[in-house]
């Protein structure tokens, strides 16, 4: 069995092509289920977890068939999303076994996000393992996988300083609007989407005290919330243009699958405005805003990718962190390939039989010297027999295990807890990169 993680990500491809493979919960659901699918019972992806947040779409699998296994994720890939952005291989990426697992654990430290030690992603980890084990998913491998990612979070947070002060994509984007305009106080902001990230922009936008902060929403519950929470007032989705009309700073945050935005309507919204500037930062994925609006005169469009500069200072404010962060990764790495290793049947029952011959022999010569010569082979012998009677049964029940379910893992590892037993000559993940991109 193998890990393996194919998707992309902001490393890997811009905000366009990204934009066409992100996935909505449905769709991420889809997918679980169509890679658990397999004709005539074969699976080739015997689990499989999807990671989809707002800068990267991967998926996580375990199989005995590589080769077959990326092209599988592929085409489910393209089946769901119904296009063919999959294909554009540069804007892909593959790794296997050990590297796959260091990725893994790099996301959920916050050392491969936009914005270095970035909160969110640990929260979107959890999330998405969550979800797998809901659509059941994510089997023995995965869950330790995962469960070993998020105790890396937890410690990098813990232990280092990388996720202290604020360094969310929220947080960027008020930064961003701030460098464009100098100053937020006689601004008029809107924030569209009320989500996680639609509120951490409320918030940090709030904290500069702008003449107005709206929120809108589909949902006018939440949307209220938030403007509660922050001071704001709260507009339904109806009233989008006449909020984008009023407003200085726009920061769109929905989940929408399409635009909310179009270039049509900016157009009508500037006809109305006059010569007044309108700053709008996109911040969503999929895009909020037609990408052709930033080139209406007086619309300053920016997006996700737009973010470098504030992303590069991030990253040096923070650099002296990450050597402490890539410890704890290489750490609980190392800690997740050792479970993996002994977690084979053949190392246990060498280390069973060891384990029983050993006391066995360390009784035979606590014994030898009450027997006379001709006494002591017969007594060997008897000894080892013994043994041999007794670990039958044993051999029998664990070579029959079945080590891709919950229940033959938990067994293989009740031995080795029981017997104290520590497996040597694993054999081990394959640790071989198998993609054409850095995750």
């Amino acid at each position: 069995m193998e890990l393996l993680v194919f998707g992309t990500n902001h490393r890997v491809a811009p905000a366009a092509a990204r934009d066409r493979l992100a996935l909505s919960g449905e769709e991420t659901r889809e997918l679980l289920g169509t890679l658990a699918d397999g004709a005539h019972g074969d699976r080739v992806i015997r689990e499989s977890v999807v990671l989809s947040t707002c800068t990267r779409t991967e998926i996580f699998a375990w199989t005995r068939e590589p080769a077959r296994a990326i092209e599988l994720m592929r085409h489910r890939l393209r089946d769901v999303k119904d296009n063919d952005a999959v294909s554009a291989e540069r804007h892909t990426f593959s790794l296997s076994g050990r590297e796959g697992a260091r990725h893994l654990f790099r996301v959920a430290a916050g050392l491969d996000s936009l914005m270095i030690g970035e909160p969110q992603v640990l929260g979107q980890v959890r999330q998405a393992y969550a979800l797998a084990a809901e659509e059941r998913t994510c089997g023995p491998y995965l869950t330790r996988l995962f469960q070993s990612a998020v105790r890396t979070g937890k410690r990098a947070r813990a232990e280092t300083d990388i996720g202290k002060g604020s360094a969310s994509v929220a947080f960027a984007a008020v930064r961003l609007a701030t460098n464009i305009l100098s100053d937020l106080s006689d601004q008029a902001v809107l924030v569209v989407g009320a989500g996680r990230t639609g509120a951490q922009a409320a918030r940090n936008f709030a904290a500069k005290r702008p003449r107005s902060l709206t929120i809108v929403n589909r949902s006018a519950g939440r949307a209220q919330a938030v403007a509660d929470e922050f001071g704001g007032a709260a507009r339904p989705f109806d009233e989008l243009h006449a909020a984008l009309k009023r407003a200085s700073v726009v920061v769109t945050a929905t989940s929408a699958p399409n635009p909310v935005i179009t270039a049509a309507t900016l157009c009508a919204i500037m006809r109305e405005r006059g010569r007044r500037p309108l700053v709008i930062i996109d911040i969503a994925n999929p895009r909020d805003v037609e990408s052709s609006a930033g080139r209406i005169p007086n619309v300053f469009l920016r997006d996700l990718d737009s973010l470098g500069d504030i992303v590069q200072e991030n990253l040096i404010r923070r650099s002296k962190q990450i050597p402490h962060v890539e410890r704890i990764v290489e750490e609980e790495l190392q800690n997740f390939v050792d479970w993996f290793d002994t977690l084979q049947v053949v190392p246990v029952l060498r280390s069973l039989r060891e384990s029983f011959y050993r006391i066995a022999d360390e009784e035979v010569r606590r014994h030898l010297p009450g027997f006379d010569e001709a006494n002591r082979d017969r007594l060997e012998r008897y000894t080892r027999s013994l043994v041999a009677r007794l670990l039958h049964q044993p051999t029998c029940h664990l070579r029959e295990l079945d080590l891709e379910t919950s229940e033959g893992v938990s067994s293989l590892a009740a031995v080795k807890e029981i017997f104290q037993l520590t497996p040597d000559e694993p054999s081990g993940p394959n640790g071989e990169h198998a993609g054409n991109g850095a995750g």
